[in-house]
């Protein structure tokens, strides 16, 4: 996993940050589960790592299920006992937000913005509600003054637990909230990323290379006809689709740098992805490696994801280094794996909690352009928090 910050970004501008900004882990054994097909395989470098593996850990295998052979040289075959195609997704559970968070939500909806601006259970932003407002009005200003077309603004939300936080348990409580479909846990010492990510960054397979950038938000609905009503709005603003646009043509650049030519396109434009909480707008970007380039040259190119950063990306990410009051941690960065073979698959750090020991940090914005309403933008960093802030508290809105 890796942070968000430019690679070549000056000291200066991490102060405050002792962290490492990237973790690597060799695995020699990994459990993959299958949950469309049922299954489960255990794979590693050769048979005897993976037996030796099991040998270690036969009680995980058995709560797991496992059963079957050797499939070959560094691979276990397994099913899943009592498992079905499919059975262990079952339907995305229902969104928790209610009608006072869609799009009827403005200015005057005091009654509204105070449910949404809940305490934070010991938690607190770096910025002021008025202060966030304010760095919205200066993105505004770089943007009328050419500076830049979309500004990705964040803000963290940090604290401390005593004793501190499971990372699984925390995982558990966001699961139960709704799948994540590029979720996952990484735990490196005292150290800890859980992550309930809807955005693929990269991903490779073969010579293939795609990203699938988000930009534009709308919450879930508990009633469908106001849910259908909040997707429809979402596919239809006009604001969101520049967004998305500036975002689609900022990676197809960052792509064809590492591509093939011509072989860069864009599928699946300004579509409609809905979650257990949030409907996302996403585009897809694909193409294919150029000669002797691997899913390093591409991720050394398009780190960080100009989802996060805003265009250009540079200028964005000197701007948004001004404005923000402290590095973002792993936030905004990307995590994921990446096989022997140079496939890969990658995710956008968004939706995540990082925690530290006793210390927990949690990112959340959004992007501003001309269009952008200060009052929603604020709105929606604090909705994006909020089914995050649950499963650390372990109360009901995480369930």
């Amino acid at each position: 996993m890796a942070s968000g910050r430019e690679p070549d970004q000056t000291p200066e501008t991490q102060q405050g940050d002792a962290c490492s900004t990237g973790i690597a882990l060799r695995l020699d054994c990994v459990i993959a589960v299958d949950h469309d097909a049922g299954t489960v395989e255990l794979r590693g470098d050769s048979d005897a790592a993976i037996d030796s593996w099991c040998r270690r850990h036969s009680v995980v295998l058995e709560r797991l299920g496992m059963r079957g052979g050797m499939g070959g040289a560094g691979a276990m075959s397994v099913g899943r006992s009592g498992a079905e195609p499919g059975a262990a997704t079952g339907p995305e559970s229902g969104p928790e937000f209610g009608p006072e968070f869609g799009p009827e939500l403005g200015p005057d909806s005091s009654a509204a913005r105070a449910s949404l601006h809940e305490p934070t259970g010991g938690l607190a932003w770096r910025s002021t509600d008025d202060d966030y407002l304010a760095r919205i009005d200066a993105c505004l200003r770089a943007i009328r003054d050419g500076d830049a077309y979309v500004l990705c603004l964040t803000d963290t939300l940090e604290g401390t637990a005593r004793g501190g936080r499971e990372p699984l348990d925390v995982f558990d409580r966001l699961r139960a909230a709704g799948p994540a479909i590029r979720g996952g846990v990484i735990v490196a010492g005292d150290r800890a990323l859980v992550s309930a990510s809807p955005e693929r960054f990269l991903s490779v397979s073969g010579r293939e290379i795609r990203t699938d950038p988000i930009k534009g938000t709308r919450p879930r609905d508990p009633d469908p006809v106001r849910d259908d009503a909040l997707a429809a709005e979402l596919a239809s603003d006009p604001k969101e689709a520049a967004e998305n646009l500036m975002i689609v043509d900022l990676m197809r650049n960052d792509l064809g740098r590492v591509c093939a030519p011509g072989s860069v396109r864009v599928e699946g434009f300004l579509r409609v992805e809905s979650h257990p909480h949030v409907h996302q707008l996403v585009s897809t970007i694909a193409g294919r490696l150029a000669g002797e380039n691997t899913v390093l040259d591409a991720l050394t190119t398009c780190f960080p994801g100009g989802s996060m950063t805003g265009a250009p990306k540079r200028r964005a990410v000197e701007i948004l280094a001004g404005l923000e009051d402290g590095p973002r941690g792993l936030y905004s960065g990307c995590f994921g794996w990446i096989d022997d073979s140079g496939d890969a698959e990658l995710a956008m750090t968004i939706r995540s909690v990082e925690l530290r020991g006793e210390r927990i940090l949690i990112g959340a914005g959004g992007g501003i352009t001309a269009d952008s309403a200060p009052l929603r933008e604020l709105d929606e960093k604090h909705l994006k928090a909020r089914s995050l802030v649950a499963a650390l508290r372990g109360d009901s809105a995480a369930e």
